[in-house]
């Protein structure tokens, strides 16, 4: 039997829907709530802070509405996230820190000061402090936390999502760019994404604020998105390493993919644009814009589109 975590619910305030649920070498998965209820029930799964009561799920580690939840519409979060502690790290018999699925959807490894400072702060969905001899430490609320049994380095890579948006490239803004919606199964892997996605995106903000000034900073912010995945501008360069590996693969959603090329006049982006459908065939005549979809059809046309 399987053991996971439950990291966030989805649905809303009144009503959960689906619960996203992390294994023990920090995979996700989202199971819709009836459906994990009878799993839980038929002991083919283990949820560390879920049970199955007389009126359906319940938390047996901190109350349901401290954890982070997930507008099921939207797909964005309601409220303030919260950490969860997904198992206790030991060295040598004694507990030295924590493993957690943070507040902004990563995976981390925390010491014992930093966990209890985080759940005196009120972030922390599962977890409460405990005054021991050698110091204060955080223990799980109902039952213990996992020993861990992997590293984090050694975490599975899970399959990689890059759900194309949009191409830009704009004049006085050196970095080439793509608006997407990236996700993965792995959260370990998600993690590092997530930081050389957001190092990215920081580099197109600071470009784009030179040209456009600071109205530019928050139409390219980066926002979570689900429980494992992210909405980000962020540079060409970035997308050419995700898709190198094997686990990485690309899809769009929303029918066609904008390529635009334009420049900022007054602080507003004046554009040319065309578009590329899933088989990297372009639509359109708009100058600068189908120079530019060439240029990306050179580069990544043999890549599949799903």
């Amino acid at each position: 039997m399987k053991n996971y975590t439950m990291i966030t619910r989805h649905g809303s305030k009144a009503n959960t829907v689906a619960y996203t649920l992390i294994s023990e070498d920090y995979q996700t998965v989202t199971i819709k709530a009836d459906e994990l209820a009878k799993q839980i029930t038929a002991k083919k799964i283990a949820v560390t802070n879920l049970a199955v009561g007389a009126k359906g799920i319940e938390s047996t580690n901190g109350a349901l509405n401290k954890y982070t939840l997930i507008n099921a519409e939207t797909n964005q979060i309601e409220g303030t996230p919260s950490a969860v502690i997904l198992d206790r790290v030991e060295q040598g018999g004694k507990l030295v820190g924590y493993t957690m699925f943070t507040q902004n959807g990563m995976i981390a490894e925390v010491n014992v000061a930093d966990a209890v400072a985080l759940a005196n702060s009120g972030a922390l969905s599962n977890g409460k402090i405990r005054h021991t001899a050698e110091g204060d430490i955080v223990s799980s609320i109902g039952g213990n936390y996992p020993l861990r049994t992997i590293e984090i380095a050694k975490a599975p890579k899970g399959e990689v999502t890059v759900d194309i948006l949009y191409f830009a490239a704009v004049h006085g803004v050196a970095t080439k760019y793509l608006g997407a919606i990236v996700s993965g199964t792995s959260a370990t892997e998600m993690s590092k994404i997530i930081k050389a996605i957001s190092d990215s995106n920081a580099k197109v903000v600071a470009e784009s604020v030179k040209v456009a000034g600071q109205g530019a900073r928050k139409s390219l912010a980066i926002q979570r998105m689900g429980a494992n995945s992210i909405y980000a501008i962020f540079g060409i360069d970035v997308l050419k390493k995700l898709i190198s590996s094997s686990n990485t693969k690309l899809s769009n959603g929303v029918g066609n993919i904008v390529v635009s090329a334009g420049k900022y006049v007054d602080g507003q982006l004046e554009e040319s644009k065309v578009s590329l459908n899933k088989q990297w065939k372009i639509s359109g005549e708009d100058g600068a814009a189908k120079k530019y979809a060439e240029a990306l059809v050179k580069e990544f046309g043999s890549k599949e589109i799903k």
